[in-house]
């Protein structure tokens, strides 16, 4: 068995992606379009024969013979994959944003400290409209 670029495009372009890099995919033809929809993305099936059975097992760890199963697998591991990597960057944007807040935060009780000091220092020492009892 081999995996046949029809199948190859179905796949999201990010899936693909991770797959080419780690196989080692080239792109022998020219991307191919017709109605609209994508037929060839440049990887013939000489070039997605690199996907082979052996290599998927290694990525896996895993001793399955079936091609299908290993595909199905293997796909699913880069879907993982991808999922953790956008789970990261989710936290990592979260945790700036918590960060960026509390510098705010931090400038701002500056700011309102020196505006009362200020005011306090021109009205020697009592808020307008204060009654001396």
């Amino acid at each position: 068995m081999q995996l046949y670029s029809s199948y190859w495009v179905s796949l999201p372009t990010t899936v693909r992606a991770k797959m080419r890099e780690y196989f080692g995919i080239s792109r022998s033809t020219g991307t191919a379009v017709d109605g609209g929809r994508v037929v060839c993305d440049g990887s013939n099936e000489q070039d997605l024969s690199v996907v082979s059975v052996e290599k998927m097992q290694i990525l896996l760890g895993s001793t399955e013979t079936s091609f299908e199963t290993l595909i199905e697998q293997t796909i699913k591991y880069f879907t993982d994959e991808l999922e953790r990597e956008q789970n990261e960057r989710n936290e990592k944007d979260e945790d700036e944003r918590v960060s960026i807040q509390k510098v705010e935060a931090e400038v701002l009780a500056d700011a309102v400290e020196k505006l009362v000091e200020t005011v306090t220092k021109r009205r020697g020492g009592r808020p307008k409209g204060s009654k001396n009892k």
